[in-house]
């Protein structure tokens, strides 16, 4: 945070909710760690560690991906098959159908904390057509007709050179971008893009200037 206020550096905050390396105690009972947390442990615990760290960068931070890769690879949003007690413990809490609420209100707790940073959702695998992006777009379209404050989304685009493509990922950003219609400051952010020059799972090769070609090429075409 010193580096970025002395080189006048925008920062990023990444990330306040994920499946991944949270401590296994932040799930259980506090008095015995072989049952579940409750809905409302669970709950004050994630409000506590977001208004922490928010609230001690605030005004700091510019922009926060609030939560990251909440979009199942098989359907839905991920659960305890992938590792995500989120929406197990915490479930629909509004009643309205959607077992979406922990999203919803860890966006809620960060907006309380820092008013005026940008709120983002974080996922991979969106820049391709299919449905993970389709179960996206409707989870932010279905949280700004709520007044969810969703700032933006952010596509981390791990891509290759050989997909998606160009027109796809571009197809990606005009979808997203039509939730302007809901908040008219809605962003379309480019995350932490890298592009391999491997397909899936392909065993070490020759990296020829061919290959590198391709993917400079693509970079610019991109």
């Amino acid at each position: 945070v010193q580096f970025a206020q002395d080189h006048g550096m925008l920062l990023r905050g990444h990330t306040l909710l994920w499946h991944s390396q949270v401590p296994d105690w932040f799930f259980t009972d506090p008095k015995d760690s072989s049952k579940p947390a409750t809905r409302e442990q669970l709950l004050k615990r994630m409000e506590t560690h977001i208004k922490t760290v928010v609230g001690r960068y605030k005004g700091k931070v510019y922009s926060w991906d609030v939560v990251n890769e909440v979009i199942s690879d098989s359907n839905g949003l991920r659960g305890s098959s992938e590792n995500s007690k989120w929406k197990e413990i915490i479930g629909d809490v509004d009643g309205d159908g959607f077992d979406s609420d922990y999203i919803e209100l860890a966006f809620k707790y960060a907006h309380e904390a820092d008013p005026d940073a940008k709120l983002i959702i974080n996922d991979y695998g969106l820049e391709s057509t299919g449905r993970k992006r389709t179960d996206m777009y409707n989870l932010i379209k279905r949280m700004l007709e709520k007044g969810i404050p969703v700032d933006g989304v952010g596509l981390q685009m791990h891509i290759s050179i050989y997909s998606p493509s160009a027109k796809e990922i571009e197809e990606c950003i005009e979808l997203f971008a039509s939730l302007k219609e809901y908040n008219p400051d809605f962003t379309v952010e480019v995350t932490e893009m890298d592009m391999s020059v491997y397909s899936w799972m392909q065993q070490k090769k020759e990296i020829t200037n061919e290959l590198l070609e391709r993917q400079a090429s693509r970079y610019k075409e991109i």
